[in-house]
């Protein structure tokens, strides 16, 4: 049976008031919108959304609700959707009643008669928190990067079982020698480098950071790509991942120079302490215990200075020459003291003003004698040696002789602090020497 119009229309009507109905109970906000982008539906969640009436927005265009800089890609969108794809996704930025920049997720579905799109509607939901969140994370990690990109410290993240890195900041280049693109490329490297004597302490500690949830600060050597030691301060703990997996964490600290300082300090002491000990010895020392006293003294003084030779030569001003009276050698190290007997005096001309003006000579390196010093260095080459320092036993422009220290393996540099006890030592053998060789000169 056909139905009147006006039966027809009363029907739409029932319909349309469902569908209203409906639409005004979902909390997403709805709406509907020519071709031409004039609004012609909005459910009250819309209406909420812009604090406006339906009868406000209705008629009105709507892209002044569309953030301005969004509205070329709300365009764009609009311009895709067709017959052959009906339904789009879509986000954009809109202002809300408060004036308040919100990002929505759209779905927006064509209205068609027969081919023909005629309208257009969106289903909307407000993600603005979750977006602020997630750029909160962005940013967030944006910092932490900088951060630790920027720290003087090197940031770390292991692998707990097999101790392969993770995560490795770019410090380590500057650290190390080794790239990021080195320690990536072998993620054991760095684990290595570490001294083999501090290895099995590292592991202990790691191992106690993964049971106990330690974060006792470690500290051990490195071994840089130069192959230079560097000392490392280290502090980290745990981090349990979602998927139970155990990663350590944590941040390298070279402490090189403190560390150098504190050996440094712990050797001027010991030194101290040792000259202070050979000062009491000296006081009462007898001719007869001059030489066992000396050779003691060359010892200790050897070992703790970390010198391969050690020597005292004595002057003979009667017959005018030098003697090397007393040395002691390192393993490995070939005595000199058979090169050094009944040496002229003239031979040393070299030496004595400058002995006269600072007390020591000190050559950390061969190479920095002039050419016209080339009789010097051939000497102290036929001695292997390659660093030394001699500290002079004097009394104004007299010299009695002089201590000596060679570094044959390497080159070594002297503090001036150790140069600085050693001569107030050598007075004291001068004085003792005095005393027990009355009339010698």
């Amino acid at each position: 049976m056909k139905l009147s119009d006006a039966q027809e229309n009363s029907i739409y009507r029932i319909q349309e008031n469902r569908y209203r109905e409906v639409v005004n109970k979902q909390s997403d906000l709805i709406v509907r919108f020519t071709l031409a982008g004039m609004i012609t539906f909005v459910n009250q969640a819309y209406c909420n959304f812009f604090h406006k009436t339906a009868e406000q927005l209705i008629g009105r265009p709507i892209l002044e609700q569309i953030h301005e800089q969004d509205t070329g890609i709300f365009q764009q969108h609009i311009k895709q959707i067709s017959i052959q794809q009906p339904s789009r996704q879509s986000q954009n930025r809109l202002i809300d009643g408060l004036g308040r920049i919100r990002t929505v997720r759209w779905l927006d579905r064509g209205i068609f008669e027969g081919t023909d799109l005629v309208e257009i509607q969106g289903e909307g939901q407000d993600i603005s928190d979750s977006v602020s969140e997630q750029i909160l994370k962005q940013t967030m990690e944006q910092r932490y990067r900088v951060l630790v990109e920027e720290m003087q410290g090197v940031v770390y993240v292991l692998h707990a079982e097999t101790m392969m890195v993770i995560y490795m900041s770019p410090q380590i280049e500057k650290f190390s020698g080794y790239s990021q693109e080195d320690v990536y490329k072998d993620p054991l490297l760095w684990f290595t480098k570490i001294h083999p004597d501090d290895v099995s302490d590292v592991v202990t500690a790691f191992k106690k950071r993964k049971t106990e949830a330690s974060d006792e600060i470690i500290e051990f050597r490195f071994i840089h790509k130069d192959g230079h030691i560097v000392w490392v301060q280290d502090r980290g703990a745990k981090i349990v991942a979602d998927d139970g997996t155990l990663f350590l964490q944590g941040i390298m600290i070279d402490i090189s120079a403190s560390q150098i300082a504190r050996q440094k300090m712990e050797k001027y002491s010991e030194l101290g302490k040792m000259i202070n000990d050979f000062s009491l010895a000296l006081m009462t020392v007898e001719t007869n215990d001059w030489e066992p006293l000396m050779n003691t003294i060359l010892k200790e003084m050897g070992l703790l200075l970390a010198v391969d030779r050690s020597y005292l030569l004595m002057i003979d001003y009667e017959q005018g020459v030098i003697n090397n009276t007393h040395e002691w050698c390192a393993d490995g190290i070939f005595s000199s003291m058979k090169d050094f007997q009944n040496r002229p005096v003239d031979e040393f001309k070299w030496w004595f003003p400058r002995l006269s003006i600072d007390g020591k000579i000190i050559i950390d390196d061969l190479n920095s004698l002039l050419p016209e010093e080339g009789n010097i260095r051939e000497m102290l080459e036929s001695q292997s040696v390659q660093s030394i320092l001699i500290v002079a036993m004097k009394r104004k422009d007299h010299f009695y002789g002089c201590l000596g220290f060679d570094s044959v393996v390497s080159q070594k540099s002297w503090d001036q602090e150790i140069v600085l006890l050693l001569r107030m030592f050598s007075d004291m053998l001068m004085s003792t020497y005095e005393r027990i060789n009355p009339g010698k000169s």
